[in-house]
């Protein structure tokens, strides 16, 4: 009897969130998404938890894979945070929008910054799928984006 292993579809770490104001804290499950272009957080989530939110001087269009407008709406905040993994800390911003049943999710800027802090982790390599290796594989040579356009946006150039 042969067994086939299925790959992951998704790969989800738990990270720390640290309100910058009260420096209270919340231990949230996040999906890594190397198809987004930011971090995002869940408006329900950042409401429920107490972050302040900062409302940008530009709302930023939302759009879905197909290119349609999302019908939650554009991005009109921020929520700044301390956030923690496995001792390491930074502050990041994250835009805030409705994510369904996600909390946070960190995008390609963010798995460009921490790829192999966190992809050579044993207790993950056997559950990504082999595209994904890949594709962390190419991005191991990309220290900083190639270029960043007026909203914020990550540009990866990847043969």
């Amino acid at each position: 009897m042969r067994r086939t292993m299925q790959p992951l579809r998704e790969v989800w770490i738990k990270i720390g969130l640290e309100k910058i104001d009260t420096h209270e804290g919340v231990t949230v499950k996040v999906l890594l998404d190397s198809g987004a272009t930011g971090m995002f957080m869940d408006r329900k989530f950042a409401e429920k938890h107490g972050f302040k939110m900062d409302k940008l001087k530009k709302p930023l269009i939302v759009t879905n894979v197909d290119g349609s407008n999302n019908s939650g709406g554009n991005i009109t905040h921020e929520v700044k945070c301390n956030v923690y993994y496995r001792g390491h800390q930074e502050r990041m911003k994250f835009n805030v929008c409705n994510l369904g049943r996600m909390e946070v999710i960190l995008g390609m800027p963010w798995l460009v910054e921490h790829n192999l802090e966190i992809y050579h982790d044993s207790e993950l390599n056997p559950q990504l799928s082999p595209t994904f290796i890949r594709l962390l594989n190419n991005l191991r040579d990309y220290n900083t984006p190639k270029s960043i356009n007026s909203t914020g946006q990550v540009t990866i150039l990847c043969n």
